[in-house]
């Protein structure tokens, strides 16, 4: 795909996000981070994906960790639907995992293994770039966004979760990609790595750290 049709979607994406509404986040519950529907993500569940994202040479920002928990599964589902259920299959996957450790080790770690952990966040990953180059599956994020905001309720440790800082987060990484094809060539779709909902600016003001 071009870089110019790929930037067709991100953008359209970003038109379309932009006009959801904000939700309040709710207090939760004590080692719970984040309630959506019958999904409940735990302080367990960030170390996990933190421990999974280190293997990687990608250790995450705050905030980046809990989005890709929330939107994961799902995008993975999106992008099945949609068509690209060989392109998420375990032996891609595993040769998108050597391409990620590649390009994140700088070229300092060629094989490897790659645990079950690292697979996932590497599958949730590339599907969500899957998604961002497909029209129905931009469609599809966007409605999911608009219901995790609607109806996750979160720690205060997180902050606000809405479109505009969704939205936002995907407008930087798809300028990122733009600017930077020929550098990222086959690992563009690591940066997908750095979606992010939150704002910890908006935290109450008895939190601190991450």
């Amino acid at each position: 795909m071009t870089v110019s049709r790929f930037r067709f979607f991100a953008v359209a994406a970003l038109s379309l996000l932009i006009l959801g509404g904000c939700a309040v986040p709710g207090k939760g519950e004590p080692g719970v981070l984040a309630e959506y529907h019958d999904y409940v993500i735990t302080d367990d569940d960030i170390t996990a994906i933190q421990d999974a994202m280190d293997e990687l040479f990608s250790g995450p920002n705050a905030g980046e960790d809990l989005t890709l928990l929330l939107i994961g599964p799902a995008v993975v589902g999106f992008a099945e639907q949609i068509g690209y259920k060989d392109d998420l299959s375990d032996e891609a996957i595993a040769e998108r995992a050597r391409q990620w450790v590649a390009y994140a080790s700088q070229g300092q770690v060629g094989e490897t293994t790659v645990t079950s952990a690292g697979l996932r966040v590497v599958r949730y990953v590339y599907a969500l770039n899957l998604v961002m180059h497909d029209a129905n599956g931009t469609l599809a994020l966007i409605n999911l966004v608009e219901d995790i905001e609607e109806n996750a309720v979160f720690s205060p440790r997180y902050g606000d979760f809405t479109m505009e800082y969704f939205s936002a987060s995907i407008q930087a990484i798809s300028d990122y990609i733009a600017a930077h094809s020929t550098e990222l060539s086959f690992a563009q779709f690591v940066m997908w790595k750095d979606i992010n909902g939150f704002n910890l600016n908006e935290r109450p003001e008895w939190i601190s750290g991450g």
